[in-house]
């Protein structure tokens, strides 16, 4: 009986925490879909090459919202629902400030931000187009990330999925208006993606006028302390999102020095869907990060347990049924986003089926990272992410080709993915940490 209502607590979080999750890639796979079919496979080039500057918004966001809520969960499971409050008024001055400068500096440097994530020729322009409308709104986007996962810690996921479900029509709507009948182009993509955020903002903010709400502004005394536990609970959260766009920064460079254009149009399919398969991924481990904080703050060790085991299990059948379709319907899947060619067919045969190796494995890290996060194994966590989505992935890529060719490119993920799994697990397994 335990059991079955730790589950159905699990279940309530699951759902509204995948919608909150999803967040980045509802909008990027909106954007891609319609751009494919109303652009090209230049335009879908070019959305992949404005991931980078994207998912730094939002990794930032997670970090101060994941760092947050999961201080805030374990001050309440303790009782202590005064430093609660603390840690939320600590994280969202500073989340405001950090959106603030960030949008000034995409502003200022908007150009020199395009080439540096490597584009040239129609590229350039394609990326420009949509980087221009991202820069103008980038103190928005930051704290939606932020507002999703404080609500949740607020005992609120229905809301944080409202917003992002509402945020996603209104996006996917504006995207066929303006790409497909007003002939806008990508720059139609890119003001959708930005009027639905606007809606989703407002939806989150709605919270901290409803009853549900027990997040209050209160006087801190310790601003830099709180702000320096934050951080150390949710880098490991940036460094895991941050690594889409470091790896696709870095594959896109390469994929383009060692393969080809057409090439890089299939690996802006992959990086959609991998982006979709971590924000899954990620939604059930800010699923069990509530619940995991709150039962370790009340050292309920059975239910930490429970949750961890529950928590896995989902992100590993999503795995699975990710790899199936990536090595099944690899065509099917490339089709979502742009006209298939003769030329992009044959690679994306290969291409897809081996880069979705990495599917199962990447789940399993990925909850590795959130519970070890949930508990305070911080720097746990922060190994694993460091490791697996900045040290081994850069020498793979950068490796790989050299030695292998370029057509490597496509398994050098999947064979990080799996050496992170079995040596740092392989690790904190017979050392007992």
């Amino acid at each position: 009986m335990q059991n079955k209502t730790k589950l159905k607590q699990f279940i309530k979080y699951l759902f509204p925490s995948l919608g909150g999750a999803m967040v980045m890639s509802i909008y990027t796979m909106a954007d891609a879909i319609v751009v494919g079919k109303g652009v090209g496979a230049d335009g879908i080039a070019a959305l992949s090459l404005t991931a980078p500057p994207y998912s730094l918004l939002m990794a930032i966001g997670l970090m101060f919202g994941i760092g947050s809520s999961i201080r805030i969960g374990i001050k309440k499971g303790t009782g202590n629902h005064k430093k609660a409050n603390e840690y939320f008024t600590t994280a969202l001055i500073t989340t405001v400030i950090t959106s603030v400068v960030i949008c000034l500096i995409y502003n200022m440097f908007l150009k020199q931000i395009v080439q540096f994530v490597g584009t040239e020729g129609e590229l350039f322009s394609l990326t420009y187009d949509y980087l221009k409308w991202l820069a103008r709104f980038s103190f928005l986007i930051l704290p939606s990330t932020f507002f999703a996962a404080v609500l949740r810690a607020d005992s609120d996921p229905n809301r944080a999925m409202a917003g992002v479900i509402t945020g996603g029509v209104v996006n996917i709507i504006l995207d066929i208006v303006l790409v497909l009948y007003a002939g806008v182009g990508i720059a139609g993509a890119a003001i959708a993606s930005c009027a639905g955020i606007i809606v989703q903002d407002m939806i989150f903010l709605s919270h901290f006028l409803s009853k549900k709400n027990t997040m209050q502004l209160v006087k801190t005394a310790r601003y830099l302390h709180q702000l320096k536990n934050i951080l150390n609970s949710g880098v490991s959260s940036l460094i895991n999102e941050l690594a889409n766009a470091f790896i696709v920064l870095l594959l896109n460079r390469q994929i383009l020095k060692y393969c080809g254009t057409s090439e890089l149009a299939v690996y802006g399919v992959i990086s959609n869907c991998i982006v979709l398969f971590n924000s899954i991924y990620s939604g059930v481990g800010q699923a069990a990060q509530p619940l995991l904080s709150y039962a370790y703050g009340a050292q309920k060790d059975a239910d930490v347990k429970y949750y961890h085991k529950v928590g896995l299990i989902s992100d590993i059948i999503f795995g699975i049924l990710f790899t199936l379709a990536g090595v099944c319907v690899p065509l099917s899947v490339c089709n979502i986003f742009v006209t298939v060619t003769p030329e992009l067919a044959e690679i994306a045969k290969t291409a897809i089926p081996k880069y979705f190796i990495a599917c199962i494995p990447m789940a399993m890290n990925v909850f590795a990272t959130y519970y070890r996060q949930s508990v305070l194994q911080e720097r746990a966590a922060f190994l694993i992410s460091l490791s697996r989505n900045i040290i081994f992935s850069g020498i793979a890529i950068m490796v790989f080709p050299i030695v292998f060719g370029g057509a490597s490119l496509w398994l050098a993920i999947p064979v990080v993915e799996i050496v992170v799994w079995c040596v740092l697990e392989g690790y904190f397994f017979f050392s007992k940490r």
